[in-house]
């Protein structure tokens, strides 16, 4: 160990400035000798959060088994803040680590073999099994629970035949065990899921939680042996339990391309089940929906729409393929003032120049005259909201719904004081392939603003239009 180690060491430990102490950690960051790394942490458990930062950051610099070990004790700690820290570094420092947790998983204490195991499920498919497994028998219901839940995460088959004991074995821990199996690519566990889940839908008295369970788990792993299995209870199934059957049923049929079984009343929850956009489900949901006619079901589709790109993703598609998704996207468009309402606007662009090119084909039809000015005020209003490629959109819509309201739109734009926004506004119109698009951005030719007057002239010249001459 060199002078300026043992300095920084000595620093990290005693200095009463914070700055001398964090700057002795990160300097730290190189040492491979065990004092540093002790003293490192050590420093996880200082009062300023820049030297608890910076000694995390070191000790991950460093890695390693070594990190590790050092690290382990402090899963212990009565303080919060240097236990949720020492578990954090051990996930991050991953595989190297594993060693110096094993032990701590027969610690006295409860609440250490909790942590340390829901490590090494963080850490997962590197870990052994059978220390992880032989906390099922724990006395603690908390450990035994963390151990289901890193063993699924571990995603090992080795683990299937303790956690099914565990499940006949623990009520209270169905529910988890059904999540682990799930998690667990194996034939052994879609044949145990399956069957579980047989007598669970034929029983009459059992714990929904454990259901919901089995039915998440069954939609992961199992095969289309499983469809009729919960399309024949899904009418007894609670309310509360119907999303996840239908959830699990588009998962296996979505894996082994197999058609979607008919189900009569479903799309009340299959809408409720939408409207949950950041989940799975709305997925599921939407795969299903897509499938099933009528205008509520192209309402719902519609209003969904912007919720996430996920989402989005198949929503898209199965709008443009509706005869009635136009009307329903420019109801969907006027009711939404929230973030959804940039990507509805979008869309409506596209289904509008859609609709104009099936009306230059095969005339207008009713309600055509109604639909096209509201679709031109939804747009208008969705303007503060949009980015500039949204925009772009919005602008080439306009002109093909209205010309002529398009430019007195937009001239209302253009009166605003701001240069910059002028030559935003000129940069969207010569984006879009309109005749008229030239002949409006010539009027800014004689701006008052010299930047605003270059730039049309550089667009102008980009088109094939020389300003001096006619």
């Amino acid at each position: 160990m060199n002078d300026e180690t043992r300095r920084n060491i000595a620093t990290l430990i005693t200095d009463e400035d914070s700055d001398e102490r964090r700057h002795a950690a990160e300097d730290l960051a190189s040492e491979r000798g065990l004092a540093a790394i002790a003293a490192l942490a050590a420093a996880i458990q200082d009062a300023n959060k820049g030297v608890r930062d910076t000694a995390c950051r070191s000790l991950l610099a460093i890695g390693g088994p070594e990190a590790a070990r050092a690290v382990v004790e402090y899963v212990a700690s009565r303080e919060i803040v240097t236990r949720n820290l020492a578990t954090d570094l051990l996930v991050k420092i991953g595989e190297p680590g594993v060693p110096a947790l094993l032990p701590y998983l027969s610690d006295v204490n409860h609440d250490v073999r909790k942590s340390v195991v829901d490590v090494l499920g963080l850490i997962g498919p590197s870990v052994p099994v059978v220390p992880v497994r032989d906390l099922l028998a724990d006395g603690d219901q908390n450990v035994v629970v963390s151990a289901v839940e890193a063993l699924g995460n571990m995603r090992n088959p080795d683990a299937v035949a303790a956690l099914e004991e565990a499940y006949a074995r623990h009520a209270w821990a169905r529910p988890a065990v059904a999540e682990a199996l799930g998690k667990i690519a194996a034939p052994a566990s879609a044949f145990f899921v399956r069957g579980r889940l047989a007598e669970a839908l034929a029983g009459a008295d059992v714990d929904p939680l454990a259901l919901l369970g089995l039915l998440e788990a069954a939609g992961a792993v199992c095969g289309t042996d499983a469809l009729p299995l919960i399309a024949g209870h899904y009418g007894a199934l609670p309310s509360g339990l119907r999303g996840a059957a239908l959830h699990a049923i588009v998962r296996i049929a979505v894996r082994y391309d197999s058609p979607l079984p008919p189900l009569a009343g479903v799309r009340e929850t299959l809408v409720a089940m939408l409207a949950d956009a950041g989940s799975e489900a709305a997925s599921s949901a939407a795969a299903w929906l897509k499938t099933l006619d009528g205008e509520d079901v192209t309402a719902a589709l519609a209003g969904a729409y912007g919720s996430s790109a996920e989402l989005d993703a198949v929503l898209g598609p199965a709008l443009r393929d509706r005869p009635d998704a136009l009307s329903c996207m420019v109801s969907a468009l006027e009711g939404d003032s929230g973030s959804g309402a940039r990507a509805k606007a979008a869309l409506l662009s596209q289904l509008v120049l859609a609709r104009i090119r099936s009306i230059m084909r095969r005339g207008r039809s009713a309600g055509d005259e109604g639909l096209i000015p509201r679709g031109f005020e939804a747009i208008a209003r969705a303007w503060d909201r949009a980015d500039q490629d949204t925009r772009s959109s919005l602008i080439d819509a306009m002109f093909r719904l209205d010309g002529d309201r398009a430019v007195q739109f937009l001239d209302a734009v253009m009166e605003q004081p701001d240069p910059w926004l002028r030559m935003h506004v000129i940069e969207v119109i010569a984006a879009i392939a309109d005749s008229r698009a030239p002949v409006y951005i010539a009027r800014f030719l004689d701006d008052e603003d010299e930047m605003v007057r270059e730039l049309a002239d550089n667009l102008l010249r980009a088109k094939g239009f020389v300003a001096d001459e006619p």
